[in-house]
């Protein structure tokens, strides 16, 4: 009985950590919405193979320049979401959609204009991970009933 009470606690704690780490790339890429913009330029744009023994990962390398008021700034920020890895299609198209020397728009925080990002949408993978810490904390709550 005890252990089936911590299973359901452990779930409920799981699942509500799900959604914190979920909610703060929704409220960074609300908050960006209402940034400045300036014109940048991508300085670096590839894929990244990570290996390990089980499997094979992808993630997007990129990075771009900008300048503010005579000072130049760099960023890696694409958009703001839970993570940063994906199948090779999705990669592909983040890559192919900013290669190296495109013009793009950057979103800056005036208050710290190193922190920039490029996309200020939020990235659909954080509703799932929300939905998903949901379902987490329902099996929990199932197990006291």
């Amino acid at each position: 009985m005890i252990g089936v009470i911590l299973l359901g606690i452990f779930m409920i704690l799981f699942g509500m950590g799900i959604i914190a780490a979920a909610i703060y790339p929704i409220i960074l890429a609300i908050k960006s919405q209402s940034w400045p913009t300036t014109l940048g330029k991508v300085t670096i744009s590839e894929i990244n193979v990570i290996t390990d023994k089980e499997r094979t990962s992808y993630e997007h390398l990129m990075a771009y320049e900008y300048e503010l008021n005579g000072s130049t700034y760099a960023s890696d920020k694409l958009e703001y979401r839970f993570f940063k890895f994906g199948g090779t299609r999705s990669i592909r198209k983040i890559v192919d959609d900013y290669p190296v020397g495109r013009e793009v728009v950057v979103h800056y925080d005036a208050h710290d204009p190193w922190t920039a990002v490029l996309n200020t949408a939020i990235h659909k993978w954080s509703y799932m991970f929300i939905f998903g810490g949901i379902w987490v904390i329902s099996l929990g709550i199932a197990y006291f009933t």
